[in-house]
């Protein structure tokens, strides 16, 4: 037996725009990122 990939579809994405659980896990990690950067970036603002 092959093991199926988990794949995970948006509604509001268009159906052929399919992604595996891997993908998206790593986009959400490169956003997590981007907002902690932001967020540092705003405190050092009102800080300083």
């Amino acid at each position: 037996m092959t093991k199926k990939k988990a794949v995970y579809t948006d509604k509001s994405v268009s159906s052929r725009q399919v992604k595996t659980y891997a993908q998206l896990k790593r986009d959400r990690k490169i956003e997590n990122k981007k907002k902690i950067k932001n967020h540092n970036k705003n405190r050092a603002k009102i800080y300083s």
